[in-house]
């Protein structure tokens, strides 16, 4: 299908490939005609003495081309060799360098120390890059302290955590001396673990930017001090109201204002009935008014169903909002599957949300024709247009379910018609390509329909694959990185060079606009340095308007320094603001910002699939070992601990934000979905985001064709999360591989 689409590797522009070695210390530009010499002279060594002669320079040579294209997981048996042969001589000293930077490009950091550990007291143990660092994920503090080349706040955060504390002290007032209030905020942290607590407070009231921590710390600290007048002020500045809310109920309860600590209580209640706060508020209080019992009700809702659907009824009784409290307690009463009380409820409510919560109570209860009636009168008669689409979307479903999909097809069609819908449309052409009903496939193509366009283009091939690469060239001109351009290439498309492209975009400058934009620069990247990356990258993001080669200076620095969700996060910056100016092709060297190729050894003992697995990971977490979400997913492959302990009973929250152990459970997760939906990769993917209970009802309905499933995932997110994952091992394929080979996903 793709067999006339030139890949990435395969391009014959030399000066494309001169550009791949620009970015290279010196001693490996050239690596690859000091390999062809090393071969030469290999060749022209006295019988049998061959491999003692030119074997470990050339395992070293080879190795060298390998790291120079970011391939170190290649590199690394080759240095291995090598070093076999060198040992303790000097050329072994220049190895183990070598191999403390393979060890550091795949963020395994205790491996890292080793080597440069090995390197002390020689003239390659302070070449190292970033090795300060590098010791410091390691938990080698005590090494750190006598770095020369590390920073004082990465000194200084060693020493606390080795409990010297006067050391620590002495080190934060060296940093702040560069670092202004990043390093004061440290230095009452510290003051508030050793009991200088009104140093500590003092300190923290002089931070202009200080972090949500210390936003914390500061009420914490005010509260033992019993400083209640100061404390207004402190919470003001807390970043959630729901937070702000609890703290204050915290202070009148302190102080005895039961009027404001009431009052303050149904505030909460009303702002976040499910927080625990407003819950602990609910068990303590009576209603006084017909407010106060709906709002009590709502907090009820999650600990005690019959509690807040007495509340409810008690709300309607006092003269509440009839139709807001036979709203909730339909809605509760679905959740506790009395479906037939919920039915009599909702049957007297006329919003399009009753409505389709009365279509989903007469699924539950076996009786489909009914649900269809109720959202076909929602796609006829709702005034809201989104509405009306969801009523389509929602009988299509249905009929789906049934194994109807030529019916479905026909319904999603009308309702594409009648909306003049393409996402609607698409669904019909998917399920008549499900269905090989390609007749009417191909009616829909010719305008049958309306149909989002990228999504008409990518499956015409399925009716016209002689037309590939003509469908391919659309697709491409739209964006050459899309998941449907990138599907049906099977590769990358070729890359321009980093300079051209900078001049498409029309950026090529490198100077800061004023003096403060390069200070601030320049403590944003001490920072970096020290470990504090999120508060780097804030700093940046206060310098207005960057030129964007420096913001793609930035994003190399932070992938430099270890810190691969900044850089990603930077990389995507640059990206949108040159889609932004028209231009959406991308430099090989931004792509690998983009797509980090980071524990790939690990990941290759892990996982079967080495791209499939980076693309996951990176979707997850952005390559970020301490990711925590909203959730409660943690750690680079973002598992709940539920789901963790599953696998591994002694699984804990720190452990799981451990890169290697991250990673053995989130390959162990997904080889147990692939198990578990015989190998049906979009199915066994769409499982790791959606679990496997919801995937397992779609697999009965839904077509055995990957791409036509892809498209058919009924949660947005899924859907959405699947395609992601799909393009991002078409692009890390390519990034390994580095053969111009295409592999199609599908």
């Amino acid at each position: 299908m793709t067999s006339r689409v030139t890949p990435l590797c395969e391009s014959k522009n030399r000066s494309r490939k001169k550009s791949l070695k620009c970015d290279y210390p010196s001693f490996w530009k050239d690596s690859s005609v000091a390999f062809l010499l090393s071969l030469l002279l290999a060749g022209c060594a006295p019988r049998g003495t061959e491999k003692s002669v030119a074997s470990p320079r050339v395992e070293e040579i080879k190795a060298d081309s390998l790291l120079a294209l970011g391939q170190y997981w290649k590199a690394l048996p080759y240095y291995r060799e090598a070093l076999e042969h060198y040992k303790e001589s000097e050329q072994g000293m220049r190895v183990r360098a070598k191999l403390y930077r393979v060890f550091y490009e795949s963020r395994e950091w205790d491996s890292a120390f080793v080597y440069a550990d090995a390197l002390r007291s020689t003239v390659w143990h302070d070449s190292l890059k970033n090795k300060g660092l590098c010791y410091f994920r390691a938990s080698r503090f005590r090494e750190i302290l006598s770095l020369k080349d590390a920073s004082p706040m990465l000194r200084a955060e060693s020493a606390l955590l080795l409990g010297l504390d006067d050391t620590a002290d002495v080190l934060y007032s060296e940093a702040e001396k560069i670092l202004g209030e990043v390093a004061r905020g440290r230095r009452a942290e510290i003051y508030a673990k050793t009991e200088r607590k009104d140093s500590a407070i003092t300190l923290l009231s002089t931070l202009k930017r200080p972090t949500l921590a210390q936003k914390r710390l500061l009420v914490q600290l005010l509260f033992e001090k019993q400083a209640y007048s100061e404390l207004p002020g402190a919470i003001a500045v807390l970043s959630g109201e729901a937070e702000r809310l609890e703290v204050l109920i915290r202070l009148y309860d302190m102080v005895g204002d039961e009027k404001k600590k009431r009052r303050t209580q149904i505030e909460l209640m009303r702002v976040a009935p499910w927080s625990p706060g407003a819950i602990e508020a609910a068990k303590s209080l009576l209603p006084q008014d017909a407010e106060e019992s709906f709002l009590l009700a709502k907090s009820y809702a999650a600990i005690d169903g019959s509690r807040a659907l007495y509340l409810f009824e008690d709300a309607e009784n006092r003269g509440y909002s009839k139709k807001e409290c036979r709203w909730e307690r339909s809605q509760l009463l679905y959740n506790l599957k009395r479906y037939d009380e919920a039915l009599t409820l909702l049957k007297d409510l006329e919003s399009d949300e009753a409505k389709f919560l009365l279509a989903k109570v007469f699924t539950a209860k076996g009786s489909d024709a009914e649900a269809m009636n109720v959202l076909e009168d929602v796609a006829a008669n709702s005034p809201n247009r989104a509405n009306r689409q969801e009523a389509w979307e929602r009988q299509a479903t249905i009929l789906q379910r049934k194994g109807l999909n030529r019916q479905a097809a026909e319904l999603a069609a009308k309702g594409a018609s009648a909306l003049g819908d393409g996402e609607l449309g698409q669904r019909a052409l998917v399920l008549w390509l499900a269905e090989h009903d390609t007749v009417m496939a191909y009616l829909a193509l010719k305008g049958g329909v309306p149909l989002d366009a990228d999504a008409a283009m990518f499956f015409r091939i399925r009716i016209h694959p002689d037309s590939a690469d003509w469908i391919l060239s659309r697709l491409e001109a739209k964006d050459p990185f899309s998941y449907y351009s990138l599907s049906v290439r099977g590769g990358l498309p070729d890359a321009p060079l980093l300079q051209a492209w900078f001049r498409e975009i029309g950026d090529t400058t490198l100077t800061l606009k004023t003096a403060e934009d390069s200070i601030l620069e320049r403590q944003a990247f001490m920072l970096a340095e020290a470990g504090f990356f999120n508060d780097a990258s804030s700093m940046l993001k206060l310098i207005k308007d960057p030129p964007l080669p420096r913001v793609y200076a930035w994003a190399k620095k932070f992938s430099e320094l270890g810190s691969d969700n900044n850089a990603i996060d930077w990389a995507e910056i640059l990206l949108k603001e040159a889609r932004n100016r028209g231009v959406r092709t991308r430099p090989l060297e931004v792509l690998r910002l983009q797509y980090p190729v980071c524990y790939a050894l690990q990941i290759e003992n892990e996982a079967v699939d080495t791209a499939l697995f980076l693309s996951l990971t990176r979707q997850e977490s952005w390559f970020n070992p301490e990711a925590r979400s909203p959730a409660n997913a943690y750690g680079l492959c973002q598992l709940l601990l539920g789901t963790a302990r599953g696998m591994d009973a002694t699984m804990t929250v720190d452990s799981l934000l451990k890169a290697d152990v991250s990673i053995r459970l989130g390959a162990q997760f997904l080889k147990k979905m692939q198990g578990s939906f015989d190998g049906r990769k979009v199915a066994y993917l769409a499982a790791y985001n959606a679990g496997p209970g919801a995937v397992a009802g779609w697999v009965r309905y839904l077509p055995e064709d990957d791409a036509l499933f892809a498209e058919l995932i009924p949660y947005d997110e899924t859907r959405s999360y699947v395609k992601q994952l799909i393009k991002g091992e078409i692009i890390y394929h390519s990034l390994l591989n580095q053969k111009g080979e295409r592999r199609s996903p599908f």
